[in-house]
């Protein structure tokens, strides 16, 4: 009999121990239930803030670009006379994009560019001038000539300079533009300034 009630005690005890360890792990799941959702409810802060962030760097980028110029498919391999010597010299960028100005908008020479750079060239194309005017009148002259340039489709082509977080949103929204301005019920006219429609 004492046998038998020493492993019922046993028994018991082991009940008891198993109903502690039940009770702390439930606490310490709620527990981390609840720092889960603190650490959720502090990432999503986080990302909303992050993406604040990122829009007002996008947006300060895209002010910093607003005087530049992206000019495509003008080739690398240009040469111009010297003027030292009868040999000709493979033009830098800025007397590369001069030439072209000039040539193929009969651009105003007066009209002065600060920076003058080649863009990345991944592909292996020609790569992009990208230039930055000295006041932003001189920049809308060549940028409103250049639309006419673009409508020939010459395989030269002026753009506006933007991040790419916005170029990526003008590509979405251009194939919207293209409808609207296609549609002979649309009386409103449909312009595309800088992202948004």
């Amino acid at each position: 009999m004492n046998e038998m009630e020493s492993h019922c005690q046993y028994v018991s005890d082991v009940v008891d121990d198993f109903r502690l360890h039940k009770t702390n792990s439930s606490k310490e799941i709620n527990d981390l239930r609840l720092h889960n959702q603190n650490m959720r409810h502090e990432i999503d802060i986080l990302q909303s803030s992050n993406a604040v962030l990122q829009e007002n760097v996008t947006d300060l980028r895209s002010r910093n670009m607003r005087d530049n110029l992206v000019f495509v498919g003008i080739p690398e391999n240009l040469q111009i006379p010297s003027e030292t010597n009868s040999n000709t010299n493979f033009a830098t960028c800025e007397q590369t994009l001069r030439k072209f100005l000039t040539e193929h908008l009969e651009n105003d020479p007066t009209i002065n560019q600060n920076i003058c750079q080649r863009g990345p060239n991944p592909t292996g194309k020609t790569r992009t001038i990208i230039a930055k005017f000295e006041k932003y009148s001189d920049r809308e002259i060549i940028r409103k000539a250049g639309i006419m340039l673009n409508q020939k489709r010459s395989g030269h082509y002026i753009n506006e300079h933007f991040p790419p977080e916005m170029d990526e949103r003008r590509r979405k929204l251009i194939p919207i533009l293209r409808q609207f301005r296609n549609d002979p019920f649309v009386k409103a006219k449909c312009y595309l300034v800088r992202d948004q429609l």
